[in-house]
């Protein structure tokens, strides 16, 4: 298959469009201030597009979001591993795309995931038990107090990035003027009409209470007020509280995906290239299995060598 870079945004939201649900987050990135770290790569059969993925730049690592005819996101993947030698990524793939990241890259304890979605006609506000207020960047220190405090040891996802709260929609809820629940947005696009919510946590002092839920109805509340018609998030399959908080407001779970895994655990480990030696010793230190690694480092001797630098590691065991 051929694989080049994609730029016409028509090309891309058609192909993305055949399943607004599943590709929320990839349409989403499709407008400003988004697109401007949005790298699309398509796979194309005799001209026709047959897989998308999706590197944002704007972390390190990139998270890169699978889409579309497996061969197709085979042979892009390639291309990162190969030719972009991109060392490290935080992959959101499909189920049926989760062997092809592992042929290229060491995927340790890959999270199952629930994408969910509402409309505007199936959304239900929450009922609230207290009052949930718009945040500010003024609230930008309670809230990181809250996410990073040490009431919550390994709790706040991998890929969590502190928001500063200027940009998006977040509301969150106080006791005794401390930030104790927050839900906010990764994406809000007037163009594509979507919204992705995320940030959502709740201190351990507060759970039970139906925080999340207020949070998360009105950042979606106030989406739908904007003109959007399909709000998205993801959530773990092994957190019902979280996945009941969002049911609560007829949010419901429509597709499986799997999420890479990067923590500060010893355990969890970022996405690892192996096509090269170096890397290949490593992460048999990691899996233990060094079989499979030596038949892979035959299958890639066009790899070339590279240095321990270009290697990113968490934490070793």
């Amino acid at each position: 298959m051929r694989v080049e870079p994609l730029t016409d945004i028509d090309q891309i939201r058609a192909f993305l469009s055949a399943d607004r649900g599943r590709h929320a987050y990839m349409l989403g990135d499709l407008c400003d201030p988004y697109w401007a770290n949005a790298e699309f790569f398509g796979a194309f059969l005799n001209d026709e597009l047959r897989a998308i993925v999706l590197k944002y730049a704007a972390f390190d690592p990139p998270p890169v979001i699978t889409a579309g005819d497996s061969d197709g996101v085979c042979a892009i993947l390639d291309q990162f591993a190969r030719i972009e030698r991109l060392s490290a990524l935080v992959y959101h793939a499909q189920p049926e795309h989760l062997a092809l990241v592992q042929h290229w890259y060491a995927t340790p304890n890959p999270l199952a995931m629930w994408r969910m979605t509402v409309t505007p006609d199936q959304f239900q506000k929450p009922v609230p038990s207290v009052s949930a207020r718009r945040l500010t960047p003024a609230d930008a220190a309670s809230a990181g107090a809250m996410y990073n405090g040490g009431d919550n040891p390994g709790e706040v996802p991998f890929d969590f990035h502190l928001p500063d709260f200027e940009d998006g929609i977040f509301y969150g809820v106080e006791e005794n003027g401390q930030i104790m629940a927050v839900a906010g947005t990764h994406i809000i696009s007037k163009v594509e009409k979507i919204g992705a919510v995320g940030y959502v946590f709740t201190h351990r002092a507060a759970r039970g209470k139906g925080y999340a839920t207020l949070c998360t109805g009105a950042v979606t509340e106030a989406l739908f007020g904007l003109g959007i018609d399909l709000v998205a998030l993801n959530v773990r399959q092994d957190n019902p509280p979280a996945i009941r908080a969002y049911e609560n407001s007829a949010i419901n779970a429509i597709r499986r995906s799997m999420k890479g895994l990067e923590n500060a655990s010893a355990e969890q480990r970022l996405a690892v290239q192996k096509c090269t030696q170096i890397q290949i010793n490593r992460v048999v230190d990691l899996i233990g299995n060094p079989t499979q690694h030596k038949q892979r480092q035959q299958q890639h001797q066009d790899c070339d060598q590279v240095g321990d630098g270009i290697t990113r590691l968490v934490a070793a065991a």
